[in-house]
């Protein structure tokens, strides 16, 4: 069963330079630890955080109805082995989410690049 979808279109010019050094709050608060560890590997890093933060407005559209705040740091978006990127609950955002909808749940993420444009869409199932 579908529980909500959401889409985002991010331009890569929002996301200062400032925002995604090294040390900044902003990119300690809104993105965990693994993922500024897969960042900081990428080449074009830049596109890579402004990509994970569109996927993670996404994946907070797809979730809304359990009418929690978007806390961009709980939704954490990172690659598996294979290079698709998969997305993680955690915090106040999974407790509410698993409160309204139980444990056994997937989330689809789907990433898209542009030179100044990302855009991503996301799904969550309950299985």
């Amino acid at each position: 069963m579908i529980i909500g979808i959401g889409t985002d279109i991010f331009d890569v010019k929002r996301l200062s330079e400032t925002a995604i050094s090294e040390g900044d709050p902003f990119l300690l608060r809104a993105f965990t630890e693994k993922e500024r560890a897969q960042g900081d590997a990428q080449s074009r890093r830049h596109e890579f955080f402004a990509g994970r933060f569109s996927a993670k407005e996404a994946v907070y559209k797809s979730i809304s109805a359990c009418k929690i705040e978007f806390r961009p740091g709980e939704i954490e978006i990172i690659d598996d082995e294979d290079g698709k990127p998969c997305s993680k609950l955690f915090g106040k955002t999974k407790e509410a989410f698993e409160s309204v909808f139980g444990t056994d749940y997937v989330i689809h993420i789907s990433i898209s690049h542009e030179t100044e444009i990302v855009s991503a869409f996301a799904v969550t199932e309950k299985l």
